[in-house]
């Protein structure tokens, strides 16, 4: 008797149909734009947020500032490093340390990549120029006083998502919730 219920739960299983590739992309797909949004809609808000800065005191000297379609490619490229910087084992041990020393780590490597990737959009903008020349540019760059207080800010505004991202993982997101935005409407 055994085997015929073995048998039988083998056909039942063979009879189901298997879930189809474009189900499971799908649901695949969903599953990342869950997580990427949250970081993606942050980051694209410090960025117009620098760039705003930028214009105001670039306007001030005659010169044109970067087009806003850089912000929302710079953004969504960002976001997904982020996310991608996320899965470093190194950097997920500090989720178990307090939440001011595991922000404080994740803010140096999120800084890090924001910074290459400030350096390779310069490249990408002046590749005509050269390797060399574009690199010397970012070097007159760093010298700006401009560049190292949009950099204070990234930096400082990196901090804040670290950390709430820390408190999140902490409390849990429905108790993040409750205690960011009020008592829920569920109780």
């Amino acid at each position: 008797m055994p085997d015929t219920k073995v048998l039988s739960e083998s056909r039942a299983q063979k009879a189901a149909p298997p879930e189809r590739k474009g189900r499971r992309l799908w649901k695949r797909v969903q599953k990342e734009l869950r997580s990427l949004v949250p970081a993606w809609v942050f980051f694209y808000v410090l960025f117009s947020l620098l760039r705003l800065t930028q214009t105001a005191v670039l306007t001030e000297h005659h010169i044109t500032a970067s087009p806003p379609s850089r912000v929302l490619i710079g953004s969504l490229i960002v976001a997904k490093s982020v996310l991608l910087v996320d899965l470093i084992p190194f950097l997920r041990r500090l989720e178990s340390k307090p939440v001011v020393v595991a922000a404080a780590g994740k803010t140096v490597s999120y800084f890090l990549i924001v910074f290459i990737f400030e350096y390779l959009d310069l490249l990408v903008v002046h590749r005509r120029e050269g390797l060399t020349a574009a690199t010397r540019r970012f070097g007159s760059e760093l010298t700006s006083s401009l560049f190292w207080v949009l950099q204070l800010w990234m930096f400082l505004l990196l901090f804040t998502y670290s950390a709430t991202r820390a408190l999140s993982r902490t409390f849990g997101a429905k108790r993040f919730r409750e205690v960011l935005f009020g008592r829920s409407s569920e109780a």
